[in-house]
């Protein structure tokens, strides 16, 4: 199995959400797995987790594995409360 593995950031934001959304949509409908590498992330907003909020349903839906990683610790708490899990890379 293939794992596909995203850059997530610098800035992910209402501004980049459609770019960001275009380029998980592509890489979301055919990946057997996702990592989202957020090492470079140093902005976040409510519209790019809503991105990978709706990557990981895409994946879901078809038995795909998504897993996200990296995560800055001054931005987990934004993902912590939309429920998005996150791993050490």
């Amino acid at each position: 199995m293939s794992e596909e593995s995203l850059t997530f950031g610098p800035v992910a934001t209402l501004r980049t959400a459609r770019e960001l959304a275009d380029r998980m949509r592509e890489v979301g409908s055919t990946a057997a797995a996702v990592m989202v590498d957020c090492k470079e992330l140093r902005q976040c907003d409510a519209a790019a987790l809503q991105v990978l909020l709706a990557l990981r349903a895409t994946l879901a839906a078809r038995g795909a594995l998504f897993r996200i990683v990296n995560v800055p610790a001054d931005l987990r708490w934004r993902f912590d409360y939309v429920g998005l899990s996150y791993a050490a890379a």
